[in-house]
């Protein structure tokens, strides 16, 4: 008859050993971590849930949670406030486990996943979940959770995928986006006042040569915010004034797709002008206006660069100055003076009427098609190059041509609707009341002022002054 196999008898040092091990796994600190990508009901329910799950799991091995929670937070994008909490106290030893609902809500970038584990090899972290446990200290629990972590991001992408698809195809059909509303519309897509009238506004600002800093300081000292509720500056006033919806049309991904379901803002000629000059290469919204009339439009007569404003040492007054050459500077007054008096006389005399007639009125629609043509051939030129059917060189030369004749069609779509002599010609105008940028603006298109050296001393006489004018009549 066979006896029973007893096991031996620890001694009192191992079983003090092993109630002291007992003891710690018992009352071990765990980091309970918490995630909902999208909290839809805006009360943390999903999270509510996992909480107690987790904390269910929690009493049955008598580990005490510590709670990290990113509600209403992506995995895959963005920083996870909680999460890098989470890794800092595991780091220091404040926690030695880690328990989640699922893998998923832990981790959905294998990066993250390859990090978090080096971590856990390191400091020997326990990972417990609601849907079984994940052994990191072998080969296979690793495996697991790689190939977990590899579901998770192939779920991201289809889901990212669908989502593209399904936006692509809500804006074929002119439907709205969503979510915030656009300056300018009310949450319904209709013409929101005074925004509507404002952007209206800011249109024929642009086209009369008003700069997008101005009119953002306007907005500004008006009192109008962003839909974000944040201040103006040049670049966000860009980003309204270039989206198609004002014209009523909807675009995916800067592409114009269809005609929009609600009411433009503006006429589809007055966007393309503006968003033409807008997109011209080299332009910039700026962050500072510009204070004096002939600042970089007045040319060196020395040098031919463009000169600045500045103070003169010894009379302390505002001089025009080269900046360059540091060889030329006059009183900025009298320059000011001739140039606003050849400004007004050529504006009132019948000359001017030759800039009321625009060549370009007759063939709008052609020049557009052009437009619209030179930008697919040029999207069209990266596809070629990753096809291999045309090479780097072949591709450079290509879209210096397209772009170059591209930089033409603006120019005239601009020119075709420009408004900076509007009001101006043949008419009793004050210059003082319009705005610097506007004043400028004329300017620049009138002609080209160059201060000519005179000699140290000599006080300013209207020959220091060349002009080249612009318009080809004169």
């Amino acid at each position: 008859m066979g006896s029973a196999i007893r096991k031996p008898a620890m001694s009192s040092f191992e079983n003090l050993r092993y109630l002291e091990y007992s003891s710690r796994i018992l009352h071990m600190r765990v980091g309970v971590y918490l995630r909902q990508s999208l909290d839809r009901t805006g009360e943390g329910l999903a999270v509510s849930r996992q909480r107690e799950d987790c904390v269910k799991l929690c009493d049955q091995r008598g580990w005490t949670p510590v709670f990290y929670e990113d509600n209403d937070t992506s995995a895959t994008k963005g920083v996870r406030p909680a999460y890098q909490n989470l890794l800092e106290d595991a780091e220091k030893g404040v926690i030695k486990g880690v328990v989640v609902w699922d893998l998923d809500r832990l981790h959905r970038r294998p990066i993250e996943l390859e990090h978090f584990m080096e971590l856990a090899d390191r400091k020997r972290l326990s990972l417990a979940t609601v849907t079984g446990d994940v052994d990191l200290s072998t080969d296979n629990g690793r495996l697991f959770a790689r190939i977990k972590g590899a579901v998770a991001k192939a779920e991201v992408e289809r889901k990212s995928a669908r989502q593209k698809r399904a936006a692509r195809q809500a804006a074929e059909a002119g439907h709205g986006w969503g979510g915030r509303r656009a300056f300018g519309y009310d949450p319904d897509d209709l013409p929101l006042e005074p925004e509507a009238s404002l952007l209206r506004g800011a249109y024929k600002k642009v086209l009369s040569g008003i700069s997008l800093h101005a009119i953002a300081a306007e907005w500004n000292r008006n009192g109008i915010n962003t839909t974000a509720g944040k201040k103006w500056t040049g670049s966000t006033v860009r980003q309204v004034l270039i989206n198609p919806r004002n014209a009523g049309w909807r675009s995916y991904r800067g592409e114009i797709v269809a005609d929009a379901t609600w009411e433009p803002i503006t006429t589809e000629d007055t966007w393309r002008a503006v968003a033409s000059l807008l997109n011209t290469p080299g332009r910039r919204a700026g962050t500072n206006a510009r204070k004096r009339l002939l600042t970089g439009i007045l040319i060196c007569g020395r040098c031919e660069h463009p000169m600045r404003s500045g103070v003169s040492h010894t009379s302390n007054d505002p001089i025009y100055v080269c900046k360059n050459c540091h060889r030329n500077s006059r009183r900025l007054d009298p320059v000011d003076g001739l140039v606003i008096k050849l400004v007004k006389g050529f504006l009132s005399s019948p000359l001017a009427d030759a800039l009321l007639v625009n060549p370009n009125q007759g063939n709008l629609e052609e020049l557009r098609n052009e437009e619209a043509g030179l930008i697919g051939r040029l999207k069209q030129l990266g596809v070629d190059y990753a096809e291999g059917l045309l090479n780097g060189r072949e591709v450079k030369t290509a879209r210096e041509r397209l772009e170059t004749r591209l930089s033409d069609i603006r120019e005239q779509l601009i020119n075709t609707n420009d408004q900076v002599f509007e009001g101006l010609i043949r008419t009793d105008f004050k210059w003082d009341s319009l705005h610097l940028d506007r004043q400028r603006s004329v300017i620049r298109k009138l002609f080209v002022p160059t201060l000519l050296p005179a000699g140290r001393g000599r006080p300013f006489q209207p020959d220091h002054l060349s002009i080249r004018w612009l318009p080809k009549e004169h």
